[in-house]
This record gives C-alpha cells, sequence and structure tokens, in this order.
C-alpha cells in the first residue's frame, strides 16, 4: 500500500477496552484514561510501522507509554481533554501524523522540532498563543492546521515549511497575511477567514501553486494589486471584508480563470472556475 493511504485509513479504535474497564466503576474512569493498558494492540501499517487511534478516550494527559512507542507513524489524539505536550514528543521520530484536534493544548513545546518526518499536524482548537520558533525544523510538513487557536502571529520560522501543501488559520486572530507566508513555495491552499486580518503582504503573490486563498470575513480594505498576476489561483474569497470601491473594481478585472467572491452587491462571483477542494 502506499504511504498515503495507509497513514488515512490505518486507525485502530480502542475504544471498547476502556469502556469494558470504566463499565463496572465509573469512578476508575479517570484512572483508565490516564494510561495505555500493556495488551494494547496497536494497527500494523507497514513493516514494523503502527498507528495508534486514542481520540475521545477523555484522555486529561498524553498517556507515558505512548512516548515508548517509537515506530508509530501516526497518533490520534483529537477529541481528549489534554492540555500538555510533554517534552517526550521528541521520542517519537518516525511519526508522520499527529493530530491534537480539540484539546486544551496550552502551549506546543520546542521538542516538538525532532518530528522531522512529521506530514500532518493539527492543533486544531487549541488554547496557545504561539508557536515555537522550533516550527520551522518540521521540514517534511505538508499540512498544518490551527483552526480556532488564539493565535495573532506567526514566528518567521513558518516560511522554512518549504514542503508546506495546506495552511489552516481559520477563526484565529492573526492580523496579517505576513512575508513569512510568501516563502512557503508549494503552498496550495491557505485558509484565514473569520479571523483579524487587516493587511496582505504583497509578496504572497509569490505563491504560484496556490490555489485557494479564503480571507472570509476579516477586516482587509485593500488588496495587492500582484494577486491578479497569480495564474494558479481558482478561488479568491474576500466576502464580508470593507473593501475600498477602488479594490472591488479591480477584483472585477481579474482574469476569469479566478473565481472571486464578493458581497451580493457585486454579483455572488467574478470569473468561471472555482477550485476543487483541498
Amino acid at each position: 500500500m502506499r504511504r498515503g493511504i495507509i497513514i488515512a485509513l490505518a486507525f485502530i479504535s480502542w475504544g471498547n477496552l476502556v469502556s469494558a474497564a470504566c463499565a463496572s466503576d465509573a469512578n476508575d474512569c479517570n484512572e483508565v484514561s490516564s494510561y495505555v493498558p500493556d495488551g494494547l494492540i496497536q494497527s500494523i501499517v507497514g513493516d514494523g510501522e503502527h498507528a495508534l487511534d486514542l481520540r475521545g478516550m477523555g484522555l486529561t494527559a498524553i498517556p507515558s507509554k505512548v512516548f515508548e512507542m517509537r515506530d508509530l507513524v501516526s497518533l490520534d489524539l483529537s477529541d481528549n481533554d489534554i492540555a500538555t505536550i510533554p517534552p517526550q514528543i521528541a521520542n517519537l521520530t518516525r511519526l508522520r501524523q499527529l493530530d491534537l484536534d480539540d484539546n486544551r493544548i496550552s502551549a506546543v513545546p520546542r521538542e516538538i522540532a525532532k518530528l522531522k518526518q512529521l506530514e500532518v499536524l493539527n492543533l486544531s482548537h487549541g488554547e496557545f498563543k504561539e508557536l515555537p520558533k522550533e516550527i520551522g525544523d518540521l521540514t517534511s510538513l505538508k499540512a498544518l492546521t490551527l483552526f480556532l487557536v488564539p493565535i495573532e502571529i506567526l514566528p518567521s520560522e513558518i516560511g522554512h515549511l518549504k514542503k508546506l501543501e495546506l495552511l489552516h488559520l481559520g477563526q484565529t486572530k492573526i492580523r496579517e497575511i505576513s512575508p513569512a507566508i510568501s516563502q512557503l513555495e508549494n503552498l496550495k491552499a491557505l485558509y484565514v477567514y473569520l479571523a483579524d486580518v487587516r493587511t496582505v503582504d504583497p509578496s504572497i503573490a509569490s505563491l504560484q501553486h496556490l490555489c485557494t486563498l479564503d480571507l472570509t470575513t476579516n477586516h482587509i480594505e485593500t488588496l495587492p494589486s500582484e494577486l491578479a498576476l497569480m495564474t494558479n489561483l481558482k478561488t479568491l474569497d474576500v466576502l464580508n471584508n470593507p473593501l475600498s470601491a477602488a479594490t472591488r473594481k479591480q477584483l472585477k478585472e481579474y482574469p476569469k480563470s479566478t473565481c472571486v467572491k464578493l458581497e451580493s452587491t457585486y454579483g455572488d462571483t467574478i470569473g468561471e472556475h472555482e477550485c476543487s477542494n483541498f
């Protein structure tokens, strides 16, 4: 099997193990949710490679036993109540996918930089307000999702993620599409909707692989004219922004290959082609 298919399909839930353990005494649930049973069977995704699915288990911490599983390539800890990522995360050097969506992550440790093979990182719904500069050391990363994280700025080192194809900053507190983002030379989809964006740096036009740019519901008044030169841009969504009249006029002159989404007073769309979902 190809690696991408393996990662997507290889999760196996062990919810029945915890459910059975908790059934005898509900008061034991907190204890059960803090460790991985010795007899836990992981799903095998390849020679010496495993995936572990601990989503929705009511975990308040990442079980220490997880950090002993050095052959893990995929770890799903989403939909729990985890607040801390311990430094021991650095032990999982073979990890390619890490999902911590819908937890209470208060900080991202610099030790995450040790995950050199990581390709997919989901930290959505976290409570942290900044990323460590070491995030730029994840040079294999292809998808970074920070949906509903109260982060205001990205470290300049984010620009080191040359393989990144998807950056999701929806419902963050990002105020600027910064020059660092323009260094993501393989970026295909950038979502920064319902954020606090006020300025878009002209250098973003250098992202010649960018297909989707979603800036819905921000505080943008002007857009750089260089965006019109982005030949692969298929969807530009700027709904619900206080765009100036000059910018609106400029958008109406975009090439027909780009679907520009504006308020209905200016027509629902300008252009002809939609970009397929990333």
